[in-house]
């Protein structure tokens, strides 16, 4: 009794999304989205509209999309992830966790916090994609041995 009764929650949720999803896209003239939600162990993934306005095609669980800067979001919270288990200080230098982290100034470099980094701050014009990149790259290399 107890499942029958979830299963017609999750129902309702579901509809309630849906109809929450379809008034976004109308309201804000997005085209298509791809929507997956965890429950219980199980994934629902769920298409929207379209993946292109001139090219319609429908969204599916399997459409890929630009990421733009959505990785400022995925970042962002997994980096409160890792704090909220102790595992990274927001106000702790970032070369405490990646040791060849650079930027042109090197006393900007040494100082500059994970608070400031996920803020976009502290580091002014100091950083470039490049020193960044390569930072990452070799603590990605240490990191998984």
């Amino acid at each position: 009794m107890v499942e029958t009764a979830q299963r017609a929650d999750l129902g309702v949720a579901f509809d309630e999304l849906d109809a929450k999803i379809n008034a976004g896209m109308d309201a804000y003239a997005i085209p298509g989205v791809a929507v997956a939600i965890w429950v219980d162990g199980q994934e629902f993934v769920k298409g929207y509209g379209v993946t292109n306005v001139d090219h319609p095609l429908p969204v599916d669980g399997d459409t890929v999309f630009r990421i733009g800067s959505t990785t400022k979001t995925f970042t962002g919270t997994a980096m409160m992830r890792l704090v909220e288990q102790g595992k990274v200080d927001l106000d702790s230098p970032v070369r405490r966790y990646i040791h060849d982290f650079a930027v042109a100034d090197e006393s900007v470099g040494a100082t500059v916090t994970v608070r400031q980094l996920l803020n976009h701050t502290g580091v002014g014009m100091a950083a470039t994609a490049r020193t960044l990149g390569v930072a990452m790259t070799r603590w990605r290399a240490t990191s998984t041995r």
